[in-house]
């Protein structure tokens, strides 16, 4: 019985505290240098205008929106950033780390191909060009600034393997 009520005391009898910050990132788990990276923030206990947040790795802007808890986050580098969360009398109140990796290349596809034939016909019916990023959730436009179009006849391209 003694035993019993030992671990029951143990386990019970320290003060346990939840979780006291909530960090949601609005478009993936993953920082992404060189783009805004938007994240929402509440802080248990108090009110968006009652802490500030930090990273040592980019640059950090508030959006206003009604609850005042939107943050934009611009890493400079890749590898790692370290984000902080401080009260207005510079408590830390938060401390983590997060990875920050580059944007992917991206990749042209005229008539949704990469590569391959194109009839002449489906070629002049294009109205553009599209790119795509491998594996990136973000939506965002990647320009095309210039482009080259290769045109081979089929002779040419049999004398070039042979």
């Amino acid at each position: 019985m003694k035993k019993s009520l030992f671990i029951i005391v143990l386990f019970f009898g320290f003060n346990c505290k939840s979780q006291r910050v909530a960090i949601a990132f609005d478009k993936t788990s993953i920082l992404y240098k060189g783009v805004d990276n938007p994240i929402t923030v509440v802080v248990e206990d108090l009110k968006p205008k009652q802490f500030k947040l930090f990273v040592n790795n980019g640059s950090v802007k508030k959006i206003n929106n009604k609850l005042n808890n939107q943050f934009v986050i611009n890493p400079f580098n890749t590898g790692s950033l370290t984000m902080y969360i401080l009260s207005n009398q510079n408590d830390t109140i938060y401390k983590n780390y997060y990875r920050v990796k580059s944007i992917p290349l991206p990749y042209a596809l005229v008539a949704n191909k990469t590569f391959g034939k194109i009839g002449k016909n489906e070629l002049l019916a294009q109205e553009f060009i599209t790119t795509k990023l491998a594996g990136f959730d973000f939506d965002f436009k990647m320009p095309i600034v210039s482009y080259s179009i290769d045109f081979f006849k089929m002779e040419k391209c049999l004398n070039i393997y042979k």
